[in-house]
């Protein structure tokens, strides 16, 4: 049971209201747009939706690295943290059985990691050849074929984030919405700067 969180805007916000920090938000131009986030702490994956504003669609079990901590170096079998977004979507047929009935290929390592110096490859999102138990991947995040299958048509190529963190931090949408503005704020004064 999560209770109820007292917020500084009055009364009181359902915590099914409460949204991660680590999503900020963007466009949804055409319609809405879906994030994907994996907590590693809880080995749980959450698709949210946002059209104006997050809101979780789908929440599935997942498996991360085996060795827990952020990735630093290729072979370690730990999941990297960060923003990410998928470059490639492998079918089955051309899978080995152990990746199931599809996988996403990451862009790990992306530009920050490359400049903390993290190295590796073959960061995927990918389903299995049995049912997924915690931390049981080599550094991919895996999701039983079913729950994969339905997340695939949420999943854009170089659109859709997916966003890996040791453990989510849920805000109010009003918090949201203020860290939002104030980054904004932020780049907007380091571009007329530059």
């Amino acid at each position: 049971s999560w209770g109820l969180l007292s917020s500084a805007y009055g009364g009181d916000i359902s915590p099914l209201r409460l949204v991660p920090d680590s999503l900020i938000g963007f466009s949804s131009d055409n319609g809405p747009a879906y994030a994907i986030l994996v907590e590693k702490e809880t080995q749980t994956l959450t698709l949210y939706e946002f059209n104006g504003t997050f809101s979780l669609k789908y929440r599935f079990p997942c498996s991360t690295g085996e060795v827990v901590g952020e990735k630093l170096v290729s072979g370690d079998q730990k999941t990297p943290e960060g923003v990410y977004f998928f470059t490639k979507q492998f079918s089955r047929k051309h899978l080995a059985p152990i990746y199931g009935s599809r996988a996403f290929v990451m862009d790990y390592p992306n530009f920050m990691d490359r400049k903390h110096k993290r190295s590796g490859n073959s960061i995927w999102l990918h389903g299995s050849d049995k049912p997924i138990k915690p931390r049981d991947s080599n550094g991919c995040v895996a999701l039983n074929n079913d729950d994969l299958d339905v997340l695939a048509t949420y999943i854009q190529l170089n659109r859709t984030p997916i966003v890996v963190v040791k453990k989510m931090n849920l805000v109010s949408p009003q918090v949201q919405v203020q860290t939002k503005e104030s980054l904004t704020d932020f780049l907007n004064d380091w571009k007329k700067a530059l």
